[in-house]
């Protein structure tokens, strides 16, 4: 079981963080430049604030999907779709089927608890990583229940848990990111 939950890390990252210790990372490798090959004229975000206040929403709203795909175990797994890059939403619905096949689903909700820049490329073109943050996910009152209302959840689970969290610029969506990675963080001073 503790296998199943790690492959699970990138895959539901509200319940990723919530399983954290039961869970240990499963993302594709680095985001891959596939678009346009120029960079853009004018910076994506007008200064570092703004990328960052960018960035934190569409994690908050990434984070509020899963939870809602995995509190109605697996269903309608692309729903996130609009919040990642499609090599994560092929990792992250693989994750959603796995909990719907185990008759898996979460209680609870997940919380972005705080976010730490740690690099910004203002230039950055379509498809390209434009920026990555420390994410601090505090997942006190999240559970994951098996079909007869158990936990699956380890007993020794931390309340919060550290991600390095990337994203790559779209252009065509209003947000204009995208989560393309995302791997547990075991540096000091995220959470």
């Amino acid at each position: 079981m503790r296998s199943i939950l790690r492959r699970r890390t990138a895959t539901l990252f509200a319940v990723t963080a919530a399983l954290a210790v039961v869970m240990c990372g499963c993302t594709p490798e680095e985001p891959r430049n596939v678009a346009s090959t120029t960079p853009s004229a004018e910076p994506v975000f007008a200064d570092e604030e703004k990328a960052l206040e960018a960035a934190r929403l569409v994690f908050e709203a990434y984070l509020k999907v899963t939870d809602e795909i995995i509190a109605q175990g697996g269903a309608s797994p692309e729903r996130v779709d609009p919040f990642v890059a499609s090599e994560l939403a092929e990792t992250e619905k693989a994750g959603f089927s796995d909990f719907k096949d185990r008759g898996w689903h979460s209680t609870g909700s997940s919380l972005l608890d705080g976010t730490e820049l740690q690099s910004y490329r203002p230039r950055a073109h379509d498809g390209a990583e434009v920026l990555r943050f420390y994410a601090c996910v505090d997942v006190s009152s999240v559970d994951v229940v098996d079909v007869d209302g158990r936990s699956v959840v380890s007993t020794d689970r931390p309340d919060r848990s550290a991600f390095e969290v990337a994203f790559v610029i779209d252009l065509s969506l209003a947000a204009r990111l995208r989560v393309s990675s995302s791997t547990p963080w075991g540096g000091a001073g995220v959470c």
